[in-house]
């Protein structure tokens, strides 16, 4: 063998094999395609990790969400498209209305197809935006429904910080009696369940929830907090593994799984969360103020801690008294 052979040979080890978002975003279309739809949303999460600023990955994520009925995230997604990354796109408002559509939310539904024929009267989806149209005028009469929705939840919310968890109950059983895919109202259902201390239909609660919709954040976040309750350790750890790898996009889900984190004593998987709030201007309340307060002080960031705690008792002066400092027991 030759000097110059082996240096080629050397040469050709060392060459990098890039593998981008595109090379994601493409296995994801053919899994799409086959309709292999968790393959396809697999990749496809895992293209927009590495191409967060792409459009494109985020529509046709949200495309193959809405293949498998999942259309309220396929709508949030749609709409970080529209708001954030790519005004543009006006496309993403028929995308939204027809899932809407799909939900049985007919007054939003109209809403975001009259915004994708104000923006674009002759655009490629103009006729399937007016087919949708008419079928939502024939839906005309159930239009209040939605507003039923929005006040049950509301009310089923107030309720619930009323610590009245029984008559929240009867209210979410409502909700879910005409719209049994509104994931939210089962979490609250379970919590609800939870705080009067029935673990055990809170737990079947949520399981149910999970067979119906895999991977619900705040149902994981909920078991994950209800297990470290009952001490069952090994369920916690298992919980801890799954959740900690997972990267929400949704303000939303990051402080869920901040504060979650923050509820079991896992200060350093907490902080990194909702300390990605903060720095993107996120306006938080009391609570998410005092998850970050404690993440802050038990990852030996003491500074922020007070800073965190100043704005609680600000808007809670009640917590006077109950800084992560003020505990018993810290060494």
């Amino acid at each position: 063998m030759s000097i110059h052979t082996e240096v080629r040979q050397q040469t050709a080890i060392v060459l990098p094999f890039h593998i981008d978002g595109e090379f994601f975003f493409k296995k994801g279309l053919r899994a799409y395609r086959s309709r292999q739809f968790d393959r396809a949303i697999q990749l496809l999460k895992r293209a927009h990790e590495l191409e967060p600023e792409e459009p494109l990955i985020l529509c046709q994520l949200a495309a193959v969400l809405s293949e498998v009925g999942q259309y309220q995230l396929s709508n949030e997604y749609l709409k970080i498209v529209i708001e954030e990354l790519d005004p543009e796109m006006v496309e993403c408002h028929y995308f939204i209305s027809n899932n809407y559509a799909h939900l049985g939310l007919f007054y939003e539904a109209k809403k975001f197809a009259f915004k994708y024929l104000e923006t674009e009267p002759d655009g490629e989806f103009a006729p399937d935006v007016e087919d949708l149209l008419e079928v939502l005028s024939i839906e005309a009469d159930f239009e209040d429904d939605e507003d039923d929705i929005i006040f049950l939840q509301d009310h089923a919310r107030d309720l619930m910080e009323a610590g009245e968890f029984k008559s929240a109950i009867e209210v979410l059983h409502e909700l879910l009696e005409g719209h049994p895919n509104f994931w939210s109202a089962h979490n609250n259902l379970a919590l609800s369940h939870f705080y009067l201390g029935e673990t055990s239909k809170s737990l079947e609660i949520l399981e149910d929830l999970l067979q119906k919709n895999p991977g619900n954040l705040h149902a994981m976040c909920n078991q994950l907090v209800i297990y470290y309750y009952l001490r069952e350790d090994d369920k916690v750890d298992e919980l801890i593994e799954q959740l900690k790898v997972v990267h929400p996009m949704l303000m939303e889900h990051r402080y869920k799984l901040g504060a979650s984190f923050g509820m079991v004593g896992k200060y350093e998987l907490s902080l990194p969360w909702l300390l990605s709030l903060k720095k993107s201007g996120f306006e938080g309340d009391p609570t998410f103020y005092y998850w970050l307060s404690y993440a802050a002080f038990y990852t030996n960031h003491e500074q922020l801690a007070r800073h965190c705690w100043s704005k609680v008792i600000s808007m809670e002066p009640k917590k006077e008294g109950s800084a992560p400092w003020e505990q018993p027991n810290i060494e």
